[in-house]
């Protein structure tokens, strides 16, 4: 599978009650790469509030030149604006990242991305904090099940291993 598969055509959501945004799901460019960056580091700063701020700023060079280039990479704008994006190394099945901007949090932007991942996918499997509590439920609520948990070798925090796939039921 190639990222054209992963295009899709602008979908209307509702982001309010009043306003109706475009959005549109496709493979990351050079040019996604700083806003994907402080989307990035603004939602983990957010989501990881109990992990030093000082970590995640040191981590955007990893992200930069060694993360993000190792995935494929699909963001989700609106109006050319980038929103969010999901990171996937599709020959292991490993979510890497799905992060959205705070701003753009709660319109399910999230939800859309990980849907097109997993119309594309037999199975995921991802790695996320136990204690970001937020995001558990929303893989859960997605069909991804707790499989295992281990202690993050660079942070000192414990993980969770969950998994989804199309050929399972969750139990949890």
């Amino acid at each position: 599978m190639n990222h054209s598969e992963l295009m899709y055509n602008p979908h209307t959501i509702h982001s309010d009650d009043t306003a109706l945004k475009m959005t549109v799901i496709r493979p990351a460019q050079a040019q996604d790469i700083p806003a994907m960056l402080q989307i990035w580091l603004d939602s983990s700063l957010l989501a990881h509030d109990f992990i030093p701020a000082d970590y995640w700023q040191s981590q955007l060079v990893s992200m930069q030149q060694t993360y993000l280039p190792l995935a494929e990479n699909f963001i989700i704008e609106d109006h050319a604006a980038v929103l969010g994006f999901a990171s996937l190394l599709r020959d292991v099945s490993y979510l890497a990242a799905l992060f959205i901007a705070p701003h753009a949090q709660g319109r399910g932007l999230g939800t859309r991305l990980l849907h097109a991942l997993q119309q594309q996918c037999d199975a995921l499997y991802l790695d996320v904090y136990s204690e970001n509590q937020s995001a558990v439920h929303f893989y859960q609520s997605h069909g991804f099940c707790i499989t295992g948990e281990s202690t993050d070798e660079h942070t000192g925090h414990l993980e969770y291993r969950m998994a989804w796939s199309k050929h399972s039921t969750p139990k949890n």
